[in-house]
């Protein structure tokens, strides 16, 4: 009878080891963790803000102040959700609201938003083709 309560402490030990190793390991992954991550080699690059008006829409500007979009409420719910997360973002570090996003092709033909305030890259392909149209789409918009 000795057996099974050896079985259970030996599995007993693995499983605590298991779990502070993992834990170690995750504490130096963040420790170690780049805060500032190199931002994107783009190929070409736009400079966009995204605000909320008053109607929930959200306006897409140049850096001038020029509108190239607006997504209305009830439409282009991907992108709707990703600007207002990536606003929340900056919110959250405490960067001002009108430091352009950075919307680019790099090299590789990835599509990519970037924010370098806080580090926030979204790869846009990984959406897939529709979602990642939508931004697409505001490479080449003319102001309105």
């Amino acid at each position: 009878m000795s057996a099974p309560t050896s079985d259970r402490r030996l599995l007993a030990a693995g499983i605590t080891t298991l779990i502070v190793v993992s834990l170690v390991s995750v504490g130096f992954i963040q420790l170690n963790k780049d805060p500032n991550p190199p931002a994107p080699q783009f190929a070409d690059v736009r400079l966009l803000t995204f605000a909320d008006d008053a109607e929930a829409s959200v306006v897409i500007r140049t850096v001038e102040g020029e509108e190239v979009a607006r997504f209305e409420r009830g439409t282009n719910a991907f992108a709707r959700i990703l600007l207002r997360a990536m606003n929340r973002e900056r919110r959250k570090h405490g960067v001002d609201m009108q430091h352009p996003f950075q919307l680019g092709r790099e090299a590789s033909g990835l599509l990519v938003l970037f924010d370098a305030k806080t580090g926030t890259r979204i790869t846009l392909d990984a959406f897939g083709p529709t979602n990642a149209n939508v931004f697409a789409e505001l490479m080449q918009a003319v102001p309105s």
